[in-house]
């Protein structure tokens, strides 16, 4: 896929399907879209998904969003979760692939936005363990935080958890204070 996205919206204006497939030498074909967020292009993005590309042609398609994007991740997680993508697909895997991000700023935006679009922050991987626990692992103090303050459910092991005392409680504290905002907010 060529970088220049006039090119691309040249071809979709006559014609040209935004679900056609695209195959490497050595690789399976993909959709168009899948190749774009694979080449990090958030305008093709939005272009393909402009022109009705269909999201179904690949549920792990917001991970790539996230594993392969960089400094374009938010931009093009973004469009897919506006286009309709579901942020729970494949058993909240996005959710999982956001802690992978080098830093722990870009991971906290990507989670914020994929809870904005409903996104649960207590679903689990084949292991059993919550996006929380891997936060707690990892020692991201903010990250922690935010999912507590979210609504993730502390971990009944939390004590045997690898991390240190003063994220245990501070993530106590936060499940505390957000029962304290529950019961004063009726909810």
């Amino acid at each position: 896929m060529r970088q220049d996205p006039g090119l691309l919206q040249k071809a979709l204006a006559a014609g040209a399907s935004p679900d056609t497939l695209i195959s490497a030498s050595n690789a399976e074909p993909r959709s168009a879209l899948a190749t774009a967020v694979a080449a990090k292009l958030p305008d093709h993005v939005r272009l393909l998904l402009a022109a009705g590309a269909r999201l179904e042609h690949d549920p792990a398609l917001l991970c790539s969003a996230i594993i392969a994007s960089g400094g374009d991740a938010l931009r093009i997680l973004t469009l897919l979760l506006q286009a309709g993508a579901d942020p729970n697909a494949d058993h909240g895997s996005a959710f999982f692939a956001c802690l992978t991000h080098a830093d722990e700023a870009g991971a906290l935006l990507l989670i914020s936005r994929l809870m904005e679009y409903g996104g649960d922050v207590n679903c689990t991987d084949r292991h059993g363990r919550t996006p929380l626990e891997y936060a707690l692992a990892g020692e991201l103090h903010h990250l922690s935080s935010t999912l507590v303050c979210a609504g993730a459910r502390l971990p009944e092991q939390l004590d045997s958890l690898p991390c240190s005392d003063e994220l245990k409680a501070l993530v106590r504290r936060n499940a505390r204070d957000l029962e304290v905002r529950r019961l004063l907010l009726g909810t």
